[in-house]
């Protein structure tokens, strides 16, 4: 997810500069077609004042004839104008954009960042959980270790136990039977 709005807002860059760029280009056509007309209107006054007055008809044609072209030329340079006015906005607008999409990287890193704080966190607790168990798993098999050790213990005591009740069982039977023995050769008396 981070990867595609990364991705989305570095096309959206690219557009906003591409056309940045092409707004420039218009920009600087538009200002040297400005400055040419400016030119023209000084060469034009310029001749005008240098020419001697020849004839007031043709004053009066190329005063009609300077007006016209100056009429033009400021509506062009009202064009010119309004083209670079839009621009600026074009400009300005890009700008709040890009701050715009700056501000959100800068939150969305400051985010991650804190996420991967927190799993360093989480990481450490279960890792420390993990090393208490294995101290547990330890002890446990210390104990394990010594109940075996008990229960072979205890086990060669019932087989030695075992082993002198069959021999006094076997005492015990012989007894009897001396025993029986005795009192037959008593009782034959």
């Amino acid at each position: 997810m981070y990867e595609h709005s990364h991705h989305d807002n570095k096309m959206a860059c690219l557009e906003h500069s591409s056309t940045v760029h092409n707004l420039t280009q218009q920009k600087k056509e538009l200002q040297e077609t400005y400055e040419k007309l400016v030119e023209d209107v000084n060469n034009l006054l310029d001749y005008k004042d240098s020419q001697p007055e020849v004839n007031q008809k043709n004053d009066a044609e190329n005063i009609s004839v300077s007006v016209e072209s100056s009429m033009t030329k400021d509506v062009e340079i009202k064009k010119l104008k309004a083209v670079v006015d839009q621009l600026k906005q074009i400009h300005v607008a890009q700008a709040t954009v890009i701050r715009n999409l700056k501000f959100n990287h800068l939150k969305e890193k400051e985010k991650l960042s804190s996420d991967k704080r927190t799993l360093e966190i989480c990481y450490a607790d279960l890792k420390k959980e993990k090393d208490d168990m294995k101290k547990e798993k330890d002890k446990l098999d210390c104990c394990i270790a010594e109940l075996m050790k008990v229960k072979e213990k205890l086990t060669m005591e019932k087989s030695t136990l075992a082993s002198c009740i069959v021999e006094l069982k076997t005492a015990g039977d012989s007894n009897k039977r001396k025993l029986h023995q005795i009192k037959a050769i008593c009782d034959e008396d």
